[in-house]
């Protein structure tokens, strides 16, 4: 989109510098005529936007009384705001080439600055201006709501300020109150790549998502503002999530050899004596395919089988399409039953050898699942007008 396009929007921005009465004056109809429709209602919008432009007695907004002030934007909710061109060349290029303009300022007008008639009201236009100025001048706005990142977002796209966008999206992923589902509405409608993805990874956490979660919200102005393929493309992603972590559970295949954890760590050396290979214990074994760091070939092991079902019970507990809950109870659920099992073999010490391994088979998983996770695809994030 060029400037000029962005700039539409906005019409009559420089109207209170270029506006004269006397063309208001040339449209309205002499004594005794009857405007017609489209002619009354051009009246009607001259006079609206000609008693405010013209209007006595602006409120100057407190934080922006500058007295080397070089212009004057006026909200459309007749606030002013002085303000230095320089800064407002520097940090936007739309605003850059709107001051490139001739400029006029009206007749009447009180102030001795000229005067841009802004579409914004006052408090997004101090969003915009302390995201302008430098930090010693303004401290940065606090986007706490969603509304807040809205109206930041908006406006970084509509006057193409890059550090603005930076920081709404960092801001809208900090939004904890707000379902991930609008989270990531607003990420593809203003072309967020990381709020985007990462607001994708936190509906697979929400108990059954699609199923009940997203039809309680489906009324929020959110999903007006995107199109159905948005959403298409979070259905495709859950419904991807069982396939992309489907080799954490083909630990039997050579194929598919475990890299993610050490034999060690899972208590594979306690299940051998070192001359016969025979059990050390009673627990039930299975076997398992590693992968060791510095070898080119997989070897096979023989793991606890309450390792393997505690394996299992996690992968496809995230694997499931209406997901009962979020990774912390798909990691903690099968902690306890498997403990119980491995407490029934007197060798592996009441099960103290189960916490160990378990514990740190946790901290693994969590870390594979997410980077398993994070080669999902997802359309790449474009701003969309």
């Amino acid at each position: 989109m060029n400037v000029a396009t962005r700039i539409m929007p906005a019409a009559h921005v420089f109207c209170s510098m270029q506006h004269r009465p006397t063309a208001l004056a040339r449209r309205t109809p002499g004594i005794g005529q009857s405007p017609g429709l489209h002619q009354a209602t051009r009246m009607r919008r001259g006079l609206m936007y000609l008693g405010r432009s013209l209007r006595v007695h602006p409120v100057a907004d407190p934080d922006f009384v500058a007295t080397d002030a070089e212009l004057i934007l006026r909200s459309n909710d007749n606030v002013d705001f002085g303000v230095h061109r320089v800064v407002l060349q520097l940090a936007s290029p739309v605003f850059r080439d709107m001051l490139s303009m001739p400029q006029s300022g009206l007749p009447d007008a009180p102030s001795p600055l000229p005067v841009v008639e802004m579409f914004e009201d006052a408090l997004s236009l101090r969003i915009l201006l302390k995201f302008c100025y430098p930090r010693p001048a303004h401290d940065e706005p606090q986007l706490v709501s969603l509304a807040d990142v809205k109206r930041a977002a908006t406006l970084a796209h509509k006057y193409d300020i890059v550090y603005m966008h930076k920081r709404a999206e960092q801001a809208l992923l900090r939004c904890d109150d707000a379902s991930p589902a609008l989270v990531f509405a607003l990420a593809w409608r203003f072309g967020y790549h990381d709020a985007l993805r990462i607001s994708a990874r936190r509906t697979l956490d929400i108990p059954y998502f699609f199923k009940l979660h997203i039809t309680k919200i489906m009324d929020a102005p959110e999903f007006t503002e995107v199109p159905a393929t948005c959403f298409l493309h979070l259905y495709r992603y859950h419904n991807a999530v069982e396939k992309q972590l489907q080799p954490l559970l083909n630990l039997m295949a050579r194929e598919w050899p475990i890299m993610w954890i050490r034999p060690s760590d899972v208590g594979a050396e306690l299940l051998y004596s070192p001359a016969s290979r025979d059990p050390k214990c009673a627990c039930a074994l299975v076997t398992a395919w590693f992968k060791l760091k510095g070898l080119d070939a997989p070897m096979e092991y023989r793991v606890y089988s309450w390792w393997w079902e505690y394996l299992f019970a996690v992968v496809s507990s995230m694997q499931r399409d209406n997901r009962p809950g979020d990774i912390e109870a798909a990691l903690n659920d099968p902690l306890l039953p498997c403990m119980k099992t491995a407490m029934q073999c007197d060798v592996c010490e009441g099960g103290s050898i189960s916490i160990r391994v378990l514990t740190a088979t946790r901290v693994a998983l969590r870390r594979t699942i997410e980077e398993y996770l994070t080669l999902i695809p997802l359309p790449a994030a474009t701003a969309r007008d």
